[in-house]
C-alpha cells in the first residue's frame, strides 16, 4: 500500500475522535502516503494532524471522484460512511475499499468490518476497529497507541497571551452547546458545573465559552449568569 485515503468528512468532534485511527495507520504504514477527505470547514484543522500527508476537501460528487482518480489510491477507507461515499469509491475504481458494517450499502465496498465497540469502551474505538481490520488484512501488526496523540504544549503560552492571561492561570474552554447529533446539558447545569469548578480548583482558571452559529446566545446567557456571581468568562473569538 503506497497511497491510502481515509474519509472522515463530518464534524470537528468526530474528526478529533479519529486521531487514534490516523496514528495507527501512519505507524503501521510508515512509508505510505496517507491522505484524508474532510468537510470544507475541517481542512485547516486536518492539515495540523501530524499523521496526515495531504487533505482533500469535500465538494460535489463529480469533483471529488475526479480528484480521487487523479491521485491514484491503492486503498480507501470510509470511517464515516454515507451512501454517496460508497458510490464515489466505486466510480473512482479504487483497488481496495473498506467500510463499516452498518448499512445495507456496505456490500458496495470490497471489504467490510464491524465498528461496533463494546459497552464501556470510548466511542473512538469504532474508528480504530476499522483501521485495525485493514492493518491485519495487510499482514501487519496493529501498533500500540501512545498516551498522548498530539503535544500542543507549545501553543499554550500563545493562547494565554491572546486572551490576556498572565501565564499563571489555566484556560478552560467550555462549549455549552451541542455537537449536532449528540445531546447537551441545559445552561443551568453548565452554570452549576463551572461554579463548582471555580470554587474547588486550587489553580486559577479563565473560562472561555465557545459556540457555533445560533449557539452564541446560549454562550452569552451562560456568561451573564457567571458574571452575576463574580465569575469572569470570555466568549471565544477567532485568532
Amino acid at each position: 500500500m503506497n497511497k491510502i485515503l481515509l474519509v472522515r468528512h463530518d464534524k470537528i468532534g468526530d474528526f478529533v475522535l479519529t486521531w487514534p485511527a490516523f496514528y495507527l495507520v501512519r505507524t503501521a504504514f510508515p512509508d505510505a502516503r496517507i491522505e484524508v477527505l474532510v468537510a470544507p470547514g475541517m481542512e485547516a484543522f486536518a492539515r495540523l494532524c501530524p499523521y496526515i500527508d495531504d487533505v482533500l476537501t469535500d465538494s460535489d460528487d463529480d469533483a471529488v471522484t475526479e480528484d480521487i482518480v487523479g491521485r491514484g489510491y491503492d486503498a480507501a477507507i470510509a470511517l464515516h460512511s454515507p451512501y454517496r461515499i460508497c458510490k464515489i469509491f466505486r466510480a473512482a475504481g479504487i483497488p481496495y475499499t473498506l467500510g463499516p458494517k452498518h448499512k445495507w450499502y456496505q456490500y458496495l465496498y470490497k471489504d467490510r468490518t464491524s465498528a461496533k465497540y463494546k459497552v464501556g469502551e470510548p466511542c473512538w474505538r469504532g474508528n480504530c476497529m476499522i483501521v485495525e481490520h485493514f492493518i491485519r488484512r495487510s499482514g501487519r501488526e496493529v501498533p500500540q497507541l501512545p498516551s498522548r496523540l498530539w503535544d500542543n504544549s507549545a501553543e499554550r503560552d500563545r493562547w494565554r497571551e491572546y486572551y490576556g492571561g498572565t501565564g499563571e492561570e489555566r484556560l478552560v474552554f467550555v462549549h455549552p452547546g451541542t455537537g449536532g447529533s449528540s445531546g447537551s446539558l441545559p445552561v443551568d447545569s453548565f452554570y452549576d458545573l463551572l461554579q463548582t469548578a471555580h470554587e474547588a480548583t486550587r489553580t486559577p482558571i479563565e473560562l472561555i465559552l465557545t459556540f457555533s452559529g445560533e449557539e452564541q446566545s446560549l454562550a452569552e446567557d451562560l456568561q451573564q449568569r457567571l458574571a452575576a456571581h463574580g465569575i469572569a468568562a470570555e466568549l471565544a473569538r477567532p485568532l
